[in-house]
């Protein structure tokens, strides 16, 4: 959670976006109990007391030992709650189909956010990204948009390249977790020993080598290290099963980039994900 935390208060992603991004790091978490949890001041090492009689609510410190500092977590519920302004939030969708990259270029003279607009001709409209300053730039919409589209097409893999990208994912995923992989077979091992306890407890009680009260007390032992174990290996999902699906989705959103982007609704075309593609687009 100390990583949630941290992500939360950086701003750059929202609070479902860093949920996805813990679950897939391993957070055996729903998003409601999520939103619970980034709430909880036992984070930072506080504990709510609820109102009582003419007590009023209150954190007090707790004993334990805090994840984050309460500046951080103090930070976190103010910018979930609007309080803060989020520096990386993304601007507002403002524009019209023909202008979906209103918001998101730059002033090629000034740096400022170029803005958007129509210009009425004899016929019809004509729309013009625009700096919103004196410096008078200004593009065709259609002109960028299409330059947009054409770099986008640029980012295609060639045919034949999906697997070998694919292959080279997974092999360095396989690399990097060599550790995880190691620590999920020791807790096997202890499992299957522990089990192989139990069996060998139940075999001395049938044949009357210990006593009941041994066997109970072996039993209860074993039992509570087997829920222990048991509830550690459930955090060792099938990593490997997972990055290899999610890697296909990657993949296919990547190889039909062009058309999704064309395809998209304004909305879907104001996402993160087409934006953080190409980091430097130059009208």
């Amino acid at each position: 959670m100390k990583w949630v935390f941290e992500e939360l208060a950086l701003g750059k992603f929202n609070t479902e976006q860093v949920w996805r991004q813990a679950v897939r790091k391993g957070l055996k978490c729903s998003k409601n109990n999520f939103w619970l949890a980034i709430r909880n001041p036992v984070y930072c090492g506080q504990i709510f007391i609820p109102e009582f009689e003419e007590e009023k609510a209150q954190r007090v410190k707790g004993l334990h030992e805090p994840i984050v500092s309460p500046s951080t977590f103090n930070l976190v519920q103010d910018m979930i709650s609007g309080r803060k302004r989020n520096p990386y939030q993304k601007p507002k969708i403002v524009s019209g189909d023909n202008l979906p990259l209103r918001g998101f270029l730059r002033c090629t003279k000034c740096d400022r956010m170029l803005s958007g607009s129509a210009s009425k001709g004899r016929s019809s409209y004509y729309y013009y990204y625009h700096c919103s300053s004196s410096c008078g730039v200004r593009f065709k919409a259609d002109d960028v948009n299409e330059k947009f589209e054409r770099q986008l097409n640029m980012l295609v893999p060639r045919p034949g390249r999906m697997k070998i990208y694919s292959d080279l994912v997974l092999s360095s995923y396989k690399e990097q977790t060599k550790i995880r992989e190691k620590e999920r077979r020791g807790l096997v091992d202890e499992l299957d020993k522990i089990n192989e306890r139990l069996r060998n407890a139940r075999i001395k009680l049938v044949d009357g080598l210990i006593a009941t009260e041994d066997f109970e007390h072996v039993k209860s032992h074993c039992t509570k290290r087997i829920e222990e174990l048991e509830i550690k290996l459930n955090d060792f999902s099938d990593d490997q099963a997972e990055i290899g699906a999610y890697l296909r989705r990657i993949l296919t959103g990547l190889e039909h980039l062009s058309k999704l982007y064309k395809s998209g609704t304004l909305e879907e075309k104001k996402a993160d994900n087409w934006f953080d593609l190409p980091r430097k687009f130059n009208v």
